[in-house]
């Protein structure tokens, strides 16, 4: 964005922020005449975040970021940007499948569980639970169920007294 072919568009409008805003909204008004609502993924915004302001009322911010460990701060910010503008926004953790040949479980843990505590501060509208296979996904599929069944777990059992690693486990093993 803002290279290559767009890089003088965006120099024209001063910078990647404006040039994606152009962008939505030449997408937004493709999508109106059908109903439907803009859902975008949040990081350019979060990147730019004046730009929260000018985006359409009924878009969705989909705010995600899938490495644990350390940068779970960031989860908070990210959303808040989103409440803070009054935007619905959803938060999309990932099953932190990529890029690996077998899914790296403590991050999905993280992750998910991190995505759930903010959806709630924030009250976000919507927990979709991602799988990635960018530049090719390494991972079957049937290895990312746990972290499919460990995000419906995040997302709808927030706050059941069954939240512990070894109860999740001996669930999902019993199935």
């Amino acid at each position: 964005l803002g290279k290559g072919k767009s890089a003088d568009r965006a120099r024209m409008l001063g910078g990647v922020g404006p040039l994606y805003l152009e962008h939505l909204n030449k997408v937004n008004a493709l999508i109106k005449p059908y109903g439907c609502r803009m859902m975008l993924w949040a990081d350019v915004v979060e990147d730019h975040p004046k730009l929260v302001t000018d985006l359409p009322k009924d878009a969705v911010l989909l705010s995600w970021h899938y490495q644990a460990h350390g940068q779970e701060s960031q989860y908070l910010n990210a959303a808040s940007l989103a409440q803070k503008a009054g935007l619905e926004h959803w938060v999309c953790p990932g099953t932190a499948s990529r890029p690996a040949v077998l899914p790296r479980n403590e991050n999905t843990k993280m992750n998910l569980r991190e995505w759930a505590r903010v959806a709630s501060l924030t009250s976000a509208n919507g927990f979709l639970n991602t799988d990635w296979g960018d530049e090719g996904n390494l991972v079957c599929i049937s290895l990312s169920y746990w972290g499919f069944a460990l995000g419906a777990e995040n997302a709808w059992r927030s706050r059941s007294a069954c939240l512990t690693e070894e109860c999740f486990d001996e669930r999902f093993l019993a199935v």
